[in-house]
């Protein structure tokens, strides 16, 4: 799921030694405000993704904790 995050923030963090490039004098801030927005986007996929991971193996757990519970409770009743 954010196999594509981190590779992005290191393209991402790239552009930023850019921006204080002396050509872009007047731009920087136009510059980094774009860059930062990427971030920002970036960041809020890994937090959602990352909570559905979570979310997911959670869920995961407690189906095989209950089937194994009743998997011991059938065979203590052999």
């Amino acid at each position: 799921m954010n196999g594509f995050i981190y590779p992005a923030y290191s393209i991402a963090f790239g552009e930023v030694t850019e921006a204080y490039d002396p050509k872009n004098k007047g731009k920087v801030d136009q510059i980094m405000l774009d860059i930062f927005k990427v971030i920002g986007i970036a960041a809020v996929y890994m937090w959602l993704t990352g909570y559905a991971y979570y979310a997911l193996f959670q869920q995961l757990s407690e189906q095989i904790a209950t089937n194994l519970r009743s998997e011991y409770l059938r065979a203590l009743l052999k």
